[in-house]
């Protein structure tokens, strides 16, 4: 009866998805007049516009991080009776996106059929990177003149507190590297870590070599603009 008479609206929730915490009315307000003053900015970047948006966005920064302090708290203060609770927010916390999304068969075509089997995403964007390159003649590759370094490199020995620094401002939300730790991680146990990262980088200054892992690299198509789902430049 009540879906058949009375109107409703579904509401888009604002900060709810990306902080994973509630908001009050206060706050939701406070990001919507930011995020209108942020459009603003953008087609008319008047001065008084943009002194009210840094006053706003300052304000719904300190607002957000005391929601957030509190939820945590009460979430570890719940911790023994609702572990779930507390595991599903720190696993929220640590998704990150990986892979590339589902491409169509034809690059020319939106409505072809699209593919989500990574070795035919990996064959797409193969062929379109081929295309961009330039082509280089054919026969040798010609060898470059070898340069001798007769002088020692200068350097100054890397310190703790510098590598703490760097660790510190790892941001969180970015995808493990090779090594498969996430940087939330890395940043948790930063005051642990910093000293045995501390002794490798020096380690690896004095001998002039490197490990071998760090010569492994994760390559990786970073979407600019246009269609995700055409393996082609627009």
């Amino acid at each position: 009866m009540d879906k058949k008479y009375i109107p409703t609206k579904e509401r888009k929730q604002i900060g709810r998805g990306k902080n994973n915490f509630p908001m009050d009315k206060n706050t939701i307000d406070k990001i919507k007049r930011k995020n209108i003053l942020s459009k603003k900015i953008t087609h008319n970047n008047d001065p008084e516009v943009r002194k009210e948006y840094n006053k706003i966005r300052n304000q719904v920064k300190s607002r957000v991080n005391k929601l957030k302090r509190e939820y945590e708290k009460n979430l570890s203060e719940k911790a023994k009776e609702n572990p779930k609770a507390i595991w599903s927010y720190i696993k929220s916390k640590t998704k990150t996106k990986e892979g590339i999304g589902d491409l169509h068969l034809d690059p020319e075509d939106t409505k072809s059929d699209k593919t989500e089997d990574n070795s035919k995403k990996a064959k797409l964007l193969v062929e379109y990177f081929s295309s961009v390159f330039t082509k280089e003649p054919d026969g040798k590759v010609p060898s470059p003149t070898p340069v001798l370094v007769t002088n020692d490199m200068p350097y100054q020995k890397i310190k703790e507190e510098v590598v703490l620094r760097h660790l510190n401002a790892l941001k969180i939300d970015k995808s493990p590297g090779m090594d498969k730790l996430h940087p939330r991680l890395l940043k948790e146990i930063a005051e642990s870590l910093a000293k045995p990262l501390c002794i490798i980088y020096n380690q690896s200054l004095e001998s002039k070599t490197v490990p071998n892992d760090w010569k492994n690299a994760m390559i990786s198509a970073i979407f600019k603009k246009g269609n995700k789902s055409l393996a082609k430049k627009l």
